[in-house]
């Protein structure tokens, strides 16, 4: 493609993230996942419309879903889910870390837990269809790039998108 002949690591993940799935097929994956979470989360027998963390954390239903995950990965994840910091979460604030949670998983092709700047600027530039200035994108990074490792972590990225930094 003319857009991506300079570079040819650009093109490379084009061809790879527009082999895996296009766009529509990742918004009826979501919407899928979505639903199925929301059962989980019903199935944890919500009161008053929140479950607890813990309940989260220990759901064989809730784990599975994730896929394999160390037990890190996944109390960090429920720790953004309960935004509050009071042991309660809502189906609003699960499903609202998920959604990031999943999309993160999808886009990261090489399955390396992390995203790099070039990655998330190649994921920009497909989206918007524009490339992304290149310091603006390092900003971008930065900002959400919480421990400076110079690329963006699943958790770091879940918690931008949920704090409305994205």
């Amino acid at each position: 493609a003319s857009y991506a002949r300079g570079d040819h690591q650009v093109k490379s993940y084009l061809e790879t993230l527009q082999g895996a799935f296009s766009l529509s097929d990742v918004h009826a994956r979501l919407q899928k996942l979505d639903q199925q979470m929301s059962i989980c989360f019903n199935s944890l027998r919500p009161q008053k419309g929140k479950v607890m963390a813990r309940d989260i954390r220990g759901s064989q239903q809730f784990l599975q879903s994730l896929g394999s995950f160390p037990q890190a990965d996944v109390n960090e994840l429920v720790d953004i889910m309960d935004r509050e910091h009071s042991g309660w979460v809502t189906l609003d604030n699960f499903l609202g870390a998920l959604r990031p949670f999943f999309a993160f998983n999808m886009l990261d092709i090489d399955d390396s837990g992390t995203l790099s700047v070039h990655e998330l600027g190649t994921l920009i530039w497909f989206q918007a269809r524009m490339k992304p200035d290149p310091a603006t994108l390092r900003e971008f990074v930065r900002t959400i790039d919480e421990d400076a490792s110079g690329t963006v972590s699943r958790a770091e990225w879940v918690k931008a998108v949920v704090e409305e930094k994205v």
